[in-house]
């Protein structure tokens, strides 16, 4: 079983309350048992955080190559039309 997983994680804390209630450890280890938890949870959640950050910013960085691109495209058209208006009048 991994137990670096959230479902490791769940396992264990599981496991620990199980023992808790049969009286096989004390409060005092179930709070530091928590307190690891938590911080294993808040260090994950930070992490999802910086991922969504770093994947919108991928996002934005397309669209905004895409948006350039469509610009481009059409400032090629009116270059054309243009030219073909000036050699139409000469």
């Amino acid at each position: 079983m991994d137990t670096n997983t959230s479902k490791g994680l769940r396992d264990r804390l599981f496991n620990s309350l199980d023992k808790f209630i049969a009286k096989e450890i004390s409060s005092k280890e179930i709070e530091g048992i928590c307190y690891l938890s938590e911080q294993i949870i808040k260090t994950a959640n930070v992490e999802l955080e910086f991922q969504r950050e770093i994947n919108n910013s991928a996002r934005l960085e397309k669209e905004f190559d895409l948006k350039i691109a469509i610009e481009e495209k059409k400032a090629a058209e009116l270059l054309q039309i243009t030219l073909k208006n000036v050699e139409e009048n000469v």
